[in-house]
């Protein structure tokens, strides 16, 4: 029977025991205060950098095939963004209700609402038929991202809603676009060629959208 031989084992003194506490508390103390200043930083910064990952996320979906359209709306003192991604078989009714914030369709019948997030998981899947509607509660979200696919067991399938919502509830900051900024943005098959519209619906080179929370704004352009 092998038995655990004794060692020289020297203990810690009653000082070093609270230099050793001490230093640990510091640590844990600079650990939280920097995770209060990560959380911080969400600021309309963090939101363009948001909403140019997606655009950039779309054009390489594009790449693969995997879109034949792609719209992107932009609307004044929202504090999401709203994206459209129409597959190549999307043939089913899923409808976007703006004003009231909620998911719709017409299509008769029980069909499924696939829910996925930005790790592609699926936190919830549950039937929806026509009559019904989903409505999303941003102001009560925390900061997420969510896309929504109307999808039956033939193997139909509907466009795919998303959003990208800029409310993080942790840190109470909420960012929102700033006035006049009502806009889209379309990208078309088969490389994703980008499209712009301003509030009045003319094409435009450009878009200039202002991001604001109640500390600061900043203009992001898109090209």
């Amino acid at each position: 029977m092998k038995s655990l031989k004794s060692a020289n084992i020297k203990g810690f003194t009653l000082m070093e025991m609270m230099v050793y506490v001490a230093i640990v508390a510091i640590m844990s103390g600079a650990a939280i205060v920097g995770l209060g200043s990560i959380s911080d930083t969400f600021d309309p910064a963090r939101a363009g950098e948001i909403i140019k990952s997606r655009i950039e996320w779309t054009a390489e979906a594009f790449a693969r095939g995997e879109f034949l359209k792609a719209t992107f709306y932009f609307r004044e003192n929202r504090n999401h963004l709203v994206i459209t991604l129409q597959p190549p078989n999307a043939a089913l009714d899923l409808t976007w209700d703006e004003a009231n914030n909620c998911l719709t369709t017409t299509e008769p019948g029980v069909f499924r609402l696939k829910v996925t997030d930005r790790d592609g998981a699926i936190p919830d899947e549950g039937n929806f038929d026509s009559g019904m509607e989903l409505c999303v509660d941003f102001e009560n979200m925390p900061d997420i991202e969510r896309q929504y696919q109307l999808i039956n067991d033939e193997g139909g399938m509907s466009q795919i809603i998303g959003f990208a919502h800029f409310n993080s509830k942790d840190t109470g900051y909420s960012v929102s676009f700033g006035p006049g900024t009502d806009a889209e943005l379309i990208m078309d098959a088969p490389h994703g060629k980008k499209r712009f519209y301003d509030k009045n619906g003319n094409q435009v080179s450009e878009l200039v959208l202002s991001l604001k929370n109640e500390n600061k704004s900043i203009d992001v352009t898109l090209q």
